[in-house]
């Protein structure tokens, strides 16, 4: 699997880390610090986690080109649905890019803790490894992506498509992602698209 979910006591939600061993393999952990962690707040953490990548790369070129990437697999998993209605879980890395389990040491590590203010907002903080960023960073991304497409239940994978398609829209037609609030802005919308125009609140508490 290349991944790891476990759950823990404490404060913060929770804390992903992605180690690479070089450029084309990484291992990816989440850890839970609280109980009955529900799936949309792993979603919401990707979605945030994107948005702090796009946020220090800037509006350039690395950037655009990861959030079309991102919006390009979005979109084909909406658009083509396996035939008992289920979204496919499709691969999202290169040829040569891999999830492993791996006892070397990392020669880079994406720390990211994600923490809620209350119900509803939530926020993250995050450590980037300074060099390569136009590659490592997309990449940390992608294999975030990967590895929630392999853990998600089946109606996760489902939310996680309909809420960051709206994540999407926002970046693409709505705000910037330029802006240091982006994020939470993105998040806020693509919340209120989820619960009413996609049919309300998920009756899973595992879930919403």
């Amino acid at each position: 699997m290349g991944g790891v979910f476990k759950q823990l006591s404490g404060g913060t939600m929770c804390r992903l880390e992605i180690n690479f061993f070089d450029r084309q393999r990484a291992w990816v952990g989440i850890t839970a610090y609280i109980s009955g962690i529900r799936e949309l707040d792993i979603i919401r953490f990707f979605a945030m986690f994107l948005a702090k990548i796009l946020f220090t790369l800037g509006k350039t070129n690395t950037a655009n080109a990861l959030l079309l990437n991102v919006y390009d697999y979005f979109c084909a998993m909406a658009n083509y649905p396996l035939d008992d209605g289920s979204v496919a879980r499709i691969n999202v890395l290169d040829d040569n890019q891999r999830l492993v389990d791996s006892d070397e040491p990392p020669q880079r590590i994406f720390r990211s803790q994600f923490y809620g203010t209350n119900e509803l907002d939530r926020d993250i903080d995050i450590s980037l490894p300074l060099g390569e960023e136009n590659y490592y960073a997309p990449a940390a991304v992608m294999f975030f992506l990967q590895y929630l497409l392999i853990n998600l239940s089946d109606k996760g994978v489902q939310v996680m498509v309909s809420y960051m398609k709206h994540v999407l829209d926002y970046y693409l037609h709505i705000g910037d992602y330029g802006k240091l609030r982006a994020g939470y802005e993105a998040d806020q919308y693509a919340l209120n698209m989820l619960l009413t125009v996609d049919g309300g609140r998920d009756p899973d508490p595992n879930l919403m």
